[in-house]
């Protein structure tokens, strides 16, 4: 009786629909009990339906956000599916006279036409919202930011500690884990940093160049651990450890100055003077970055498991990382030589970019040089 009553109100109906939605934490009941009731002989009409339909599927979007409420990925998750499911819910309510009549002009029984709208509803969600990801991100982020708990420990050493060193060994692995940590927060930084140059986004650039102190700040804790070992009368093959994870540790941190002392700075000026790349220079840089953090992340593994084969590997692509970058200067040598305007206008920027990422390959090949010196000095010994 109500849904017949607030039928020619197709907002009241969108919003009974929301709330029953929201109360029963699921629009496919809500939606179940429509077709019920479309069964059971309810006199509704095509344009009732629609109303009823999106309000169903907003008012599970409403409870999907609830329910993930303190968390803050699972909110702004939820938030973005509220988004795109509220924006398509005011197009349908918009539209409802033309959509009402394309259903009503259809052979459709009215329990087909529920079952084909919801369908329907989430097709368009989805082709509507799948090419707007990254607004839709960018709109979260800025709705639902992100903010410091005081609560929170501040930020400092995991797995290393200022006490006295019990065991070489333990000490020797703790620091081998807190180095592992170090290269995964240096390799977020450059997806991140990357990201941004792709996108634009200065506060997440900011935000790469924040987390180089961090770096910083463990690079200075890890190497006063190391030291404090030599007090402990190393063994050769722990004083060769300890020479290598030092290495390694100093080529994370040459690679977080590079992060956010040059290539972010790249990022700002970008931003800031609003140049573009020509497409084809894009793919280039892409596919340069691509083979890049490919590389870094082939060393993190060869430190790891001190494979050789996979520290020869890091060797031969430098040869090809040298070979790619002068080729990728030609090319943008020859797009200037064309007179290509977006060439001409990001020429420093695209140069500089392609220098930065040789040097970060630079450092990450140091590594692959140091795992096979120390295998070659334990096959001597």
């Amino acid at each position: 009786r109500l849904i017949e009553a607030a039928a020619a109100y197709p907002f009241i109906l969108f919003l009974i629909a929301a709330v029953i939605a929201v109360c029963l934490q699921s629009g496919t009941a809500t939606i179940a009990m429509m077709i019920g009731l479309a069964a059971s002989g309810i006199r509704i009409g095509s344009g009732e339906m629609i109303a009823v339909v999106a309000g169903a599927n907003v008012g599970v979007a409403i409870t999907t956000l609830l329910i993930g409420f303190t968390l803050i990925e699972s909110r702004r998750l939820a938030l973005g599916n509220l988004m795109a499911k509220a924006a398509v819910a005011i197009a349908c309510l918009g539209t409802i006279g033309w959509l009402a009549r394309w259903f009503g002009g259809t052979d459709l029984r009215l329990v087909a036409q529920i079952a084909a709208m919801h369908t329907g509803f989430n097709v368009v969600v989805a082709l509507v919202g799948l090419p707007l990801v990254g607004p839709i991100v960018w709109l979260t982020q800025r709705i639902s930011p992100r903010t410091p708990n005081a609560e929170t420990a501040p930020f400092g050493p995991r797995y290393i500690h200022n006490g006295t060193i019990d065991s070489v060994a333990l000490a020797i692995g703790q620091s081998m884990r807190e180095i592992l940590r170090v290269a995964e927060i240096v390799r977020e930084m450059f997806e991140d940093l990357w990201r941004a140059l792709g996108t634009n986004d200065l506060e997440l650039n900011r935000a790469v160049s924040n987390r180089d102190d961090e770096v910083d700040l463990l690079d200075t804790q890890i190497k006063r651990f190391l030291t404090r070992l030599s007090a402990e009368g190393l063994d050769r093959n722990d004083a060769a450890e300890q020479m290598r994870q030092l290495r390694y540790l100093n080529e994370l941190e040459s690679i977080g100055d590079i992060l956010d002392k040059n290539l972010s700075e790249l990022v700002s000026k970008k931003i800031r003077k609003g140049t573009t790349f020509s497409k084809q220079g894009w793919q280039e840089l892409e596919d340069f970055y691509t083979k890049v953090a490919e590389n870094m992340l082939i060393a993190e593994t060869a430190f790891n498991t001190r494979d050789r084969l996979l520290a020869q590997k890091l060797l031969r692509h430098k040869d090809r990382i040298d070979a790619t970058e002068r080729e990728l200067r030609d090319r943008h040598f020859e797009r200037l030589n064309a007179g290509q305007p977006e060439t001409h206008e990001s020429s420093a920027v695209h140069l500089d970019i392609l220098t930065h990422l040789k040097r970060i390959n630079s450092c990450v090949t140091h590594i692959g040089y140091a795992i096979i010196q120390d295998t070659e000095g334990q096959s001597a010994a």
